[in-house]
């Protein structure tokens, strides 16, 4: 442990010239693996922790995604230790690397070539309404931005769409025809109001699909409890 409970780092924009440790996580897996989050300096690991003094990494900085340094809560995927959640002042990231990089889990994502499927204009199949063709549903709710999302017909783009909602289109049927390999590009909504400090994670242990399923949940300071079921991707 660094003495008096302090490491030093360079200054920088998150923090001055030394930050307090607030939260302390250790690899499930190994016991000299241990992560440190601290007062604006980001986390510093180490993964030779039975030496003395302690050697510290510097893993969680803007260098390496964490682009806020106040670490209130580290934990570590028991299923994947290699997979790990920090609550910051500025959201919830995810390292899928041990620390090695950092991607802000709390904001709006980019979706590339989502399939949704193939083109029908058949009336039994599909109900066109003034129009407008069935609803087609994204996988996620989406910004509703025309200027972030592209829809392709057979890899072609096209701008014959509307926005159903926040998470599905519509395709207005003139001059198409069925068939065609419908896919989207577009962005998420923001996860989490990253105006809230997040102040705790937890992730459920039973989870049997760390990467992808695991369900997590965030306090907020001033929000309530938020809860992901798809690693935190939403």
């Amino acid at each position: 442990m660094p003495p008096h409970g302090f490491v030093q780092i360079a200054a920088s924009t998150q923090t001055g010239c030394s930050g307090r440790i607030l939260v302390i996580a250790v690899d499930p897996d190994d016991p000299n693996t241990v992560y440190i989050g601290t007062d604006g300096g980001g986390i510093f690991k180490t993964i030779a922790a039975y030496l003395n003094p302690i050697p510290w990494q510097w893993v969680g900085k803007p260098e390496t995604g964490l682009s806020n340094g106040v670490v209130r809560d580290i934990q570590i995927n028991t299923s994947q230790t290699s997979i790990i959640y920090a609550a910051t002042n500025g959201g919830v990231f995810r390292s899928i690397g041990g620390g090695g990089y950092w991607d802000n889990m709390s904001i709006s994502k980019e979706i590339m070539r989502e399939d949704l499927g193939i083109l029908d204009t058949s009336p039994a199949v599909s109900t066109w309404v003034n129009g407008l063709s069935k609803t087609y549903t994204l996988g996620y709710a989406s910004t509703k931005n025309r200027a972030k999302t592209n829809v392709y017909l057979d890899g072609e783009e096209t701008p014959n769409y509307i926005f159903a909602n926040d998470q599905s289109i519509k395709f207005i049927t003139q001059n198409l025809t069925d068939g065609a390999d419908i896919s989207i590009d577009y962005w998420t909504g923001d996860v989490l109001p990253i105006r809230y400090p997040v102040y705790a994670l937890a992730i459920d242990p039973n989870d049997t699909d760390p990467v992808n399923h695991s369900a997590i949940y965030a306090g907020t300071y001033g929000d309530g409890i938020y809860v992901s079921t798809d690693g935190g991707f939403t």
